[in-house]
């Protein structure tokens, strides 16, 4: 077994040996199935008769629309609706399993809370015990202990939203019955309306917010580094999480908001019925700003981590 191998499988073992580990893969879990409860007790079934349902609602667009022609929500809804009666496509409710499954794929914030703690701890937190002396002594580099570390903790991000996408299946599935991952859902894309399998477009979803939780948790383990403390990096990297999409929406009005970080984070703005958060952007010149943004954070974080003096 090479060094870099053992260091890897040392940090997957003292990962799960924490018992904060399996509490927040555990607080996921409950809080999913907590969630379908609710939605169950809360959320009105799908109608047996959804087109009359659909088709009151683009009567009621329609006037709406005459009273305020430029409102583009409601023309968007009113040219899928009529798809959606012209080809007998009916709408996808919170209360099914796919329309749950998409539901909670906001608690992908959960995710990356869980990770960047996770991933703080593991390196801040050896400085506060001390135990990182112990690693430094060790004949490898400096570089190789940390990317193990950033290794493991991208695994651990990678396995609570795989937890969070099986948990709200099975649960969609037992609380509202199975569905076909066949099922069609409606996008517009350039005035356009776009079929996609419903399983397929949250896939894409699920997938893509993995793109946020790389950024989140390389900046973490930057901020871990340079401070050494778990406290720090965890606040600050929640804070900035919260409110960096706020922020670049109030700098929207400037051209140079679409370099902020937050800006590029969340790439499922490029697809269904996303749009960028400030015009002219595009899908290559985001993945070209987080490239950079990643390739920054990760030399100040292995630098420092490097260069660090822990003797005391």
């Amino acid at each position: 077994m090479s060094k870099f191998t053992a260091l890897v499988k040392n940090e997957f073992m003292k990962l799960f040996s924490r018992t904060g580990t399996w509490v927040m893969a555990g607080i996921l879990a409950v809080v999913i199935i907590g969630g379908a409860l609710i939605t169950l007790l809360n959320t009105e079934p799908p109608a047996d008769n959804w087109r009359a349902e659909v088709q009151q609602q683009v009567e009621g667009d329609r006037e709406a629309l005459a009273e305020d022609p430029e409102a583009v929500f409601l023309q968007e809804r009113l040219t899928l609706n009529n798809y959606r009666l012209d080809n007998d496509i009916a709408p996808i409710n919170d209360a099914t399993q796919w329309g749950f499954v998409d539901f909670v794929s906001i608690l992908t914030m959960f995710v990356t809370l869980f990770t960047v703690i996770a991933a703080t701890s593991s390196v801040a937190g050896e400085f506060t015990n001390g135990t990182i002396k112990l690693l430094l002594i060790r004949p490898v580099k400096r570089w190789m202990i940390l990317l193990s570390k950033l290794i493991v903790s991208l695994f651990y991000a990678a396995g609570l939203l795989l937890l969070l996408f099986v948990t709200a299946y099975l649960a969609g599935g037992l609380f509202f019955g199975f569905q076909s991952p066949q099922l069609t859902t409606l996008y517009i894309d350039n005035g356009q309306v776009v079929e996609q399998s419903m399983a397929a477009s949250i896939w894409a979803g699920y997938g893509l917010a993995m793109v946020n939780l790389v950024m989140m948790t390389i900046f973490a383990f930057m901020i871990a580094a340079i401070f050494r403390n778990s406290s720090i990096a965890i606040g600050l990297t929640i804070f900035l999480m919260f409110a960096g999409t706020n922020v670049v929406v109030f700098l929207s009005q400037y051209d140079w908001a679409k370099y902020i970080l937050f800006a590029n984070t969340d790439l499922r703005m490029y697809f269904g019925t996303g749009e960028p958060l400030i015009d002219g952007m595009t899908l290559g010149f985001s993945i070209v700003i987080l490239a950079i943004y990643f390739a920054v954070f990760a030399f100040l974080t292995f630098f420092v981590f490097s260069k660090r003096d822990v003797a005391a």
